[in-house]
């Protein structure tokens, strides 16, 4: 913490105005998450529906469900023969915990992915040999805005916004093979469960 308080106080004006706005514009989106901001985009309804009928039949005990029954007015869908479950496993697990509206699960795995994001994309740019500041920045950049903040609330692509807090691992690379060859493996799985 105090080497990102010394970067701060030596860095020019312009980098801490740039920080500024990115933290602002990444609580805003943060705050959209936490107050429930209306799951309205363009696949909505298709999530929605998937949110409400795979924590259902994962809590009947059905671990990996592939046919959803009440999709297209009753008449079933083989939806998982096709999409990676990640994100429903997930949705699952909170909704055990007793978070059962569909828009609020929405909400939460997109917010736990953010979050994830920011800390994988923070490790990858530290790899780089960014400053502390810069990876911060570049985290938040990567996590809440642009592409990420389109895929969230307004294209409502919830498991391609999931399988990008995994892409930053498939870059790691540390001293100790082992570590590495784990970091690219949860990365290369994280990408292929979710999206």
């Amino acid at each position: 913490m105090k080497a990102v308080m010394d970067e701060w106080r030596s860095a020019p004006p312009y980098s801490r105005l740039a920080f500024g706005l990115v933290l602002i514009v990444s609580l805003i989106s943060v705050l959209f998450a936490l107050l429930d901001y209306p799951v309205i985009g363009h696949d909505a309804y298709v999530h929605l529906n998937w949110l409400d009928q795979f924590p259902r039949l994962f809590e009947h005990g059905i671990l990996y469900l592939r046919w959803l029954p009440d999709s297209f007015g009753g008449f079933g869908s083989p939806t998982f023969y096709f999409y990676a479950p990640l994100v429903y496993w997930i949705s699952g697990f909170i909704y055990f915990v007793g978070v059962h509206s569909p828009s609020t699960l929405y909400q939460t795995v997109q917010l736990g992915f953010s979050i994830a994001s920011v800390f994988t994309c923070y490790m990858m740019l530290r790899q780089l040999s960014c400053s502390q500041l810069r990876s911060i920045i570049g985290a938040l950049v990567y996590s809440f805005l642009a592409y990420r903040f389109c895929d969230v609330y307004v294209r409502d692509a919830l498991t391609e916004h999931a399988a990008l807090a995994f892409l930053p691992l498939i870059f790691l690379r540390f001293p100790d093979r082992l570590r590495s060859i784990a970091a690219y493996a949860l990365g290369w799985t994280g990408l292929l469960l979710t999206n």
